[in-house]
């Protein structure tokens, strides 16, 4: 499982909504962290590929999320999430992983959803209660336990509601 340890010092992060065709787009966040091997957390449903986490063997600190929004509508709904903000880059625990294991994959989907500002992927029976804020346009959620519970877009341009839009998800 994908667990929360610390959160390093904010670095720039890059996010993109990728348009790849009509009912297909790709989420991602990158931050400038930049090494060679990474390790990967899966939350997959069996339909489609999976949301993935890849992060450094090293420190812990995240290096990509990304996730595929497939033939799916985005929720419009508003989200109320009551969570300590934490401001920085997520760390998460390596201990689960090594050289030969470098990748684990869990049972699991998360909802998209949008309220006319923020696109939220939320996952299925988690509740959040912690924010971890990276930068201005990104946020990870996760758990009392420290577990990944979720993601948040923040502030979603005009570009990126387009994007959504062509691909028939809004």
């Amino acid at each position: 499982m994908l667990r929360l340890t610390d959160v390093a010092e904010t670095t720039d992060i890059c996010r993109e909504f990728e348009f790849m065709g009509v009912g297909l787009i790709l989420l991602r966040v990158t931050s400038e962290e930049k090494i060679s091997s990474s390790y990967h957390w899966l939350l997959e449903d069996g339909r489609k590929p999976g949301l993935d986490v890849s992060f450094s063997p090293t420190n812990g600190n995240m290096v990509y999320m990304k996730f595929f929004l497939q033939d799916e509508k985005v929720k419009a709904d508003s989200v109320e999430i009551s969570a300590t903000e934490l401001q920085g880059l997520p760390v998460f625990d390596t201990s689960d992983w090594n050289e030969d294991q470098y990748y684990l994959s869990e049972n699991g989907d998360v909802i998209p959803m949008f309220d006319g500002k923020n696109l939220y992927l939320i996952r299925t029976g988690h509740t959040s209660s912690i924010c971890v804020r990276t930068g201005q346009s990104f946020s990870m959620l996760f758990s009392t336990d420290n577990t990944f519970s979720g993601a948040i877009f923040h502030d979603v341009n005009t570009e990126e509601i387009q994007s959504l839009k062509d691909a028939g998800m809004l």
